[in-house]
């Protein structure tokens, strides 16, 4: 997966990227087509223990702060591995770079490299038609940089049933262009090439760019970029002293359902005040106005004597908290809430470290998670007698699918093997496995009487080996 060939028997395409430039507004000539995606399109290396290439793709700039778009296939290993990222610009330079935040399902991801630089990058374009001129630039089988053009085919809703878009295009991919860009007249990125369909080589398939752009405006406007950020994220034009409210932006990964504003005051007492949502959720992506007037104890602080500390506290669905400090005087009254700002064992009311025996034994259930970008079909939780003994165990979802991002909550009454390490309150060891629609799988080790009950399974709990 990742190969320099590029073919991974988890997709039936293999992928690359069109790149876009918001910074021209007439139609480029070849030459500037050329110099543009030269200077913004990048090789994504995975390095082995020698520091030897052991894949390669593509990827381009989106920012200036050196934020790279990609596709999730690409860096995959990395996060099963270990292995290193590396990225190389067209003039030679090398950087290592971290993966920053990813979508697994639409096979995208952004990759940060730190430098001083400022680099050239890409806007996006989500007018795309039939027939429309399009170039794709990459880094197919040789490694070296290639530029391709052509034009849209066609669009191709929901492929094959599994509920993922993609334009068809006229140019031929292979391995090593996943993750490049694919740009119009006018230098804009429309798409990012993902797949060609093995069983016909009649589709040749890029993402349509608009299902990626929202999430890349939002690291944007997180890691202070000059690129286009839309107002409904950003909120420039209403957020700040000439407005009657704070606002509480969510980037945290997970809807928050809990919202508090605490002075200090009530922060030494444990007063959390009311929650600000009222009856409503603040979902991840969105941004909730807070108006000081209507919460009394906050007037003070915030239009009287605004150099005092507010403390931001969120709970998310999952019983998760999330802690910023604001100063209204000093600090910009557009709070962004992100998953750096979580706490961990924060107990409300007591702001002390939770002991073991204060996690969800008031339950009847705990809860597994699925955020591992892909679907899990069947489910299992094994003792340790179960897991020596090679037995699975009943499929704790039954004919029913964990679909990526949503939870399933297990109650251990009814998997009777279940009900004595669960509540002995002895250190038992439970082994949940979960198996994708792939045929992948993932493994977690839990123990009731000291870890959280809601178990989340992510992308690095993959395993090569799910059998004892």
């Amino acid at each position: 997966m990742g190969g320099v060939v590029m073919i991974s028997r988890r997709a039936i395409l293999l992928l690359t990227v069109f790149l876009f430039s918001c910074m021209l507004i007439s139609a480029l000539e070849n030459s500037e087509i050329r110099e543009l995606l030269d200077a913004t399109t990048v090789r994504v290396d995975l390095l082995d223990e020698n520091q030897e290439i052991y894949s390669f793709g593509s990827g381009f700039f989106v920012s200036e702060t050196g934020l790279i778009l990609t596709n999730f296939h690409v860096i995959e290993d990395n996060l099963r591995y270990g292995l290193p990222i590396r990225v190389k610009l067209q003039n030679g330079s090398t950087y290592e770079a971290d993966i920053l935040h990813f979508g697994a399902r639409r096979d995208w991801a952004v990759l940060q490299i730190y430098s001083q630089n400022k680099f050239p990058f890409l806007e996006f374009s989500t007018e795309a038609e039939i027939l429309d001129d399009i170039w794709a630039a990459g880094y197919p089988i040789t490694g070296n940089f290639k530029i391709t053009a052509g034009m849209i085919n066609s669009y191709q809703p929901d492929f094959l049933g599994e509920g993922l878009d993609y334009y068809d295009v006229s140019m031929n991919f292979d391995g090593g262009n996943s993750g490049g860009p694919v740009i119009n007249r006018d230098g804009d990125v429309v798409g990012m090439v993902v797949a060609y369909y093995t069983e016909a080589r009649a589709f040749d398939f890029i993402i349509p760019i608009g299902e990626i752009a929202e999430e890349i405006y939002w690291l944007r406007y997180i890691y202070n970029s000059v690129g286009f950020i839309p107002s409904y994220i950003s909120g420039v034009e209403e957020v700040g002293y000439l407005s009657d409210f704070f606002r509480i932006t969510n980037a945290t990964g997970t809807d928050i359902w809990y919202l508090y504003a605490m002075t200090d005051e009530m922060w030494d007492a444990d007063d959390f005040g009311d929650d600000v949502l009222g009856e409503d959720i603040l979902y991840d992506g969105y941004y909730y106005d807070v108006d000081p007037y209507v919460y009394d104890w906050l007037y003070d602080p915030v239009y009287v004597s605004y150099d005092q500390l507010v403390r931001i506290v969120a709970e998310d669905e999952a019983g998760n908290y999330y802690l910023t400090d604001w100063y209204p005087d000093s600090d910009p009254w557009d709070i962004v809430l992100t998953a750096d700002d979580g706490i961990e064992n924060f107990v409300p009311g007591s702001r002390e470290s939770a002991e073991p025996e204060d996690i969800a034994y008031h339950s009847d259930f705990f809860r597994i998670t699925n955020d591992i970008g892909y679907d899990i079909w069947y489910l299992y939780a094994m003792t340790d007698e179960m897991w020596d003994n090679e037995e699975l165990g009943d499929d704790l979802l039954g004919d029913d699918i964990l679909l990526d991002g949503y939870y399933v909550d297990i109650d251990p009454e009814i998997n009777e093997w279940l009900y004595d390490p669960v509540y002995s309150g002895t250190e038992q060891r439970i082994r949940i496995l979960a198996e994708d629609d792939y045929g992948d799988f993932y493994l977690r080790e839990w123990y009731p009487d000291t870890d959280q009950w809601n178990v989340i399974f992510t992308v690095e709990d993959w395993t090569t080996e799910p059998e004892q």
